[in-house]
């Protein structure tokens, strides 16, 4: 269902509807679906098909149909000796050699990753991460395309794609597309070439995924070839330091993963029944475990190696596949099974080792499970949005984009974008960062300010907070139209400035009650990511704009040329209408207006509502300077382009890059769930109607907000006071909202 514009606001638009949202409902009651309730709304990965031998292993020798291990050349002596050690009857190619790092001490350790054509991208990105650590990896290739790609960029590899299914596997297939009707699994994988398209989007495919990567890890420990310890990731991670030191310093754990929890002081504290949803991992409490597979590591121990035989097991078996609650039906990933495997014999207790008070006793005791500690093995909340490595100057292990924003078949845009506006996306090179004679633009964002003076001079210093997070968007938004229109007169690069929100972005509506997720360290207003203004995809996928743009971080990477330091030039935008200079020839004098801009390019001043002469004429001076930036920026800039069928062009170009822009949710209804942000005025309105200065938008009360019909969970939304439906008509509800923080 699209998400349509909420009835009674005021910040509209005039585009198309929004594309709906989906997101997971909570099961009422019982012990494994209380748990349900907390792990659901986390990020899930997995990878491909199941995929085994007869005796269900991987690699279970010389008579092995596995396939082919490609040993690339290009991991030096020490990764071929590595590559050696994997399961025997492989077959080894050699690939055209990439350089090395020095090898890592630690040959015990193994990296594994997975992943298909799709998101080759993130698996190379994954690669260039592990290989600056100096250790030995490999990934394992999900389709035939893949399996090309990685023997052409010299990564070690595992034709995962060209294993054929069991007997039992077979039956297992069979009950599942009987109960799910599945026509992709009509043919085997091997005959297929395995999975090219986005798995994630087809929920059968996705689990199938999550089989094979449990089946493999447990193969690589069961091949008792000398590896300790697998390290298992997403390819949406990017490892930072080698992570040998901490996990030898819980040698009793035989499993390490990730959470989902969202504050880091609450672990610091690792107190019982802290209360906290995600974070109760920690001993002695019962509820709001939110363990992530995206990151694990497993050593070769029996206990470990059983919970993944029981994880695979889950994957496999077709009456595992629904998870049924009182008002609820869940499809069970390779998450969620590992998360209910965990609960069992630990549903209304939570032990510590006795050994070491960081790991948790699992599985009735028969377990030492060793929550990976967010501060250091940040998901994409703790590290994109609370920032949290950077507020604690601490270099993280790893970075697992979690906690995207965007839909499916558009998520790996904004992981994308996410990585490369904090330095991340390994694979920019001299192409993105230093294009020959590229010139850039950019501008300061001072949303803050703009806010803190309209509150004190226009609202007796209460605005409800949400109300400023609505305005505070609605006029970066209106920002970057300006400068995105001065970027294209001048032919310019556009670098996007920091952005700031007063809300966290969530599809759960208790987000409403503080514009934040609840367990969440976030303090507000924060230094949020680029996604939460921009909308990064579309900007993607427009071939007009998306290699004339950059993102926050650009200016000051250290791949960035140097001369992007050094040549640098301010142009001051100051309040006062435009002036459209006259001509100038013999016999012509110089009127008023001319003089003025005269006077305003020697100064490098820009008057708000210029028009495209008078940018051109105020930069001209500047043309070999590497960056400008415009300073003192506010909506109301540019009037807009000298032709009208240029400013209806552009028009059409900020339209197409601002789909869907919008705060989400205050509901689960979607004609109650976004309230929208305000887009500027368009050029050609302007050219018809004249230019008038920018306002901030308003709000009305929606009209549902007493309505009868309202659910339960509605009518509790709707009570807080940082929702509309209190603060446009409760004094007392505004002051509250007001204060929050």
């Amino acid at each position: 269902m699209p998400l349509r514009q909420p009835t009674g606001t005021t910040c509209q638009r005039q585009a198309a509807p929004a594309r709906g949202c989906s997101r997971w409902a909570a099961p009422a009651s019982g012990a494994v679906l209380l748990l349900l309730v907390m792990h659901l709304l986390s990020v899930v990965r997995s990878s491909s098909y199941p995929a085994w031998d007869a005796d269900m292993a991987f690699m279970g020798g010389p008579a092995s149909k596995t396939g082919g291990l490609r040993a690339s050349a290009g991991g030096g002596a020490h990764h071929r000796e590595i590559l050696e050690r994997l399961p025997s009857g492989v077959a080894a190619t050699t690939a055209k050699p990439q350089p090395q790092p020095a090898a890592s001490s630690n040959t015990k350790m193994l990296f594994v990753t997975f992943g298909n054509t799709a998101f080759f991208d993130f698996t190379h990105n994954w690669v260039l991460s592990v290989r600056r650590l100096g250790v030995a990896y490999v990934v394992g290739a999900l389709d035939r395309a893949m399996s090309d790609k990685c023997l052409q960029h010299g990564f070690p590899f595992v034709d995962l794609w060209k294993h054929q299914p069991t007997d039992e596997s077979r039956r297992f297939l069979a009950q599942r597309r009987r109960l799910r009707s599945a026509p992709e699994e009509a043919q085997p994988a091997g005959e297929g070439g395995g999975a090219s398209s986005f798995f994630r989007a087809n929920f059968t495919t996705f689990r199938n995924m999550g089989a094979t990567k449990v089946q493999f890890a447990l193969s690589l420990l069961e091949a008792d070839n000398g590896f300790d310890t697998v390290v298992v990731s997403d390819s949406d991670v990017v490892w930072r330091r080698d992570p040998t030191e901490y996990l030898e310093q819980h040698p009793s754990a035989d499993w390490f993963v990730s959470t989902d929890c969202l504050s880091h002081e609450v672990e610091l504290a690792w107190q019982p029944e802290h209360n906290q949803p995600r974070c109760g991992h920690i001993p002695g409490n019962v509820w709001g475990r939110a363990y992530n597979t995206g990151v694990f590591a497993v050593r070769n121990r029996p206990a470990a190696r059983r919970l993944l035989e029981l994880w695979r097991d889950k994957l496999l078996a077709p009456e595992q596949t629904i998870a049924e609650g009182t008002n609820s039906i869940f499809g069970i990933t390779d998450q969620l099974a590992l998360n209910m495997l965990l609960e069992e014999g630990s549903e209304w207790k939570l032990d510590a080792d006795p050994e070491d008070r960081r790991n948790t006793l699992m599985r009735n005791g028969t377990l030492r499970l060793h929550p990976l500690p967010v501060l250091l093995f940040p998901g994409g909340h703790m590290a994109f949005v609370q920032r949290l490595p950077s507020k604690y100057r601490v270099e993280p292990y790893v970075v697992h984009a979690t906690f995207q924003r965007y839909s499916t078949d558009l998520s790996r845009y904004g992981k994308r974008g996410r990585f490369r506006q904090f330095g991340l996306w390994l694979l920019d090179g001299p192409e993105y960062h230093s294009p020959p004679g590229a010139r850039y633009l950019t501008y300061q964002n001072d949303v803050r300010q703009y806010i803190e003076h309209l509150v004190a001079t226009r609202h007796g210093g209460i605005l409800p907070l949400l109300q400023r997070h609505i305005i505070a968007m609605s006029y970066q938004l209106a920002q970057f139209r300006d400068a995105l229109a001065v970027a294209r007169m001048l032919n310019r690069t556009l670098v996007l400035p920091t952005s700031w929100c007063w809300c966290d972005y969530d599809w759960t509506p208790h987000i409403v009650e503080k514009c934040k997720i609840r367990g969440s360290d976030l303090r507000l207003p924060f230094e949020c990511p680029a996604d939460f203004v921009f909308h990064i995809p579309a900007m993607d996928l427009d071939a007009r704009v998306n290699s004339t743009y950059r993102l926050p971080g650009f200016l000051e990477d250290p791949r960035a040329p140097a001369e992007l330091r050094r040549s640098r030039a301010e142009v001051r935008v100051v309040p006062g209408p435009g002036r459209r200079a006259a001509p100038e020839g013999p016999g012509v004098g110089m009127t008023d207006s001319a003089a003025v801009l005269v006077s305003d390019k020697a100064a490098r001043v820009l008057r708000m509502g210029a028009m495209e002469q008078e940018v051109l004429a105020v930069a001209s001076p500047l043309q070999s300077v590497a960056v400008v930036t415009l300073s003192h920026m506010r909506p109301g800039l540019v009037r807009g382009f000298d032709r009208p069928e240029d400013s209806l062009e552009f028009d059409q170009l900020y339209e197409s890059l601002t789909p869907e822009m919008y705060w989400c949710c205050a509901a689960e209804d979607f004609d109650k769930a976004p309230f929208w942000y305000q887009l500027p005025q368009p050029f050609g309105d302007i050219h018809s109607n004249g230019y008038g200065p920018w306002e901030p938008p308003g709000m009305t009360r929606p009209d549902w907000c007493d309505s009868p019909s309202l659910t339960r969970a509605e009518r509790e939304w709707t009570s807080y006071a940082n929702h509309p439906c209190q603060f446009l008509v409760n004094a007392t509800a505004a002051a509250i909202s007001s204060a929050l923080s």
